[in-house]
């Protein structure tokens, strides 16, 4: 992968820089919710590591436990990076066929299955972002016990984090879904996407009471 897909690996001002210019232009929002979905991981791991050293009474199987998470975590980071190039991947697919040329029948026909072929394939993207969405809201549930008290509110954040990260990425996939003529498949996106929709909003509501509980 280049240096000019590889956004994870630049200087957050650049990413930044890019994603505000005024033109349609790489990266775009699936890039800005990897990232978001990354900073939600990451401030998973830390209210962990900072909980590890800072609870008093911990037992071995408790500190292997929150080892664990912590990897897990910091699993969902590296992933949600990788899915910031994979979604600008995805999106250059679509304008290249865009701008397939071609004036006769069979030109026409090439160019309209390579633009409904590659919105298809950038629906990958959100969908795995909002599976990402889902497990790191049952990692935060996990770690609630476990938290140190003045890093609650932290895990408050990556839990608000995650939940912007799934219907973000789900207003993306749908309007993916906007743009294919395949009934079927359209019909079966839909389908999984609202199975998730009910995961997430049922584990979001657990964990808001839990944590207006305890904050």
């Amino acid at each position: 992968m280049t240096d000019k897909t590889c956004y994870a690996s630049q200087p957050i001002h650049i990413f930044l820089e890019k994603l505000a210019r005024d033109v349609p232009a790489l990266p775009g929002a699936g890039s800005a919710l990897g990232l978001l979905g990354a900073l939600a991981a990451s401030l998973g791991a830390f209210v962990l590591k900072v909980s590890a050293k800072k609870v008093s009474k911990i037992s071995f199987e408790q500190k292997q436990r929150c080892e664990e998470l912590i990897r897990n975590f910091e699993s969902f980071q590296l992933k949600c990076q990788k899915l910031m190039d994979a979604d600008a991947d995805a999106y250059r697919k679509v304008i290249e066929a865009f701008n397939i040329q071609g004036i006769s029948a069979a030109g026409r026909s090439e160019k309209r299955k390579a633009i409904q072929d590659a919105f298809k394939e950038a629906t990958k993207v959100p969908y795995e972002l909002m599976k990402c969405s889902i497990d790191m809201l049952n990692y935060c549930s996990k770690s609630l016990g476990k938290s140190y008290k003045p890093v609650e509110a932290d895990l408050a954040v990556a839990v608000e984090t995650v939940r912007t990260c799934f219907y973000g990425a789900l207003w993306i996939a749908r309007a993916n879904l906007g743009e294919i003529e395949d009934d079927e498949f359209v019909v079966g996106e839909l389908e999984k996407y609202e199975v998730l929709r009910k995961k997430i909003n049922k584990l979001y509501g657990e964990l808001r009471k839990k944590l207006s509980e305890q904050i």
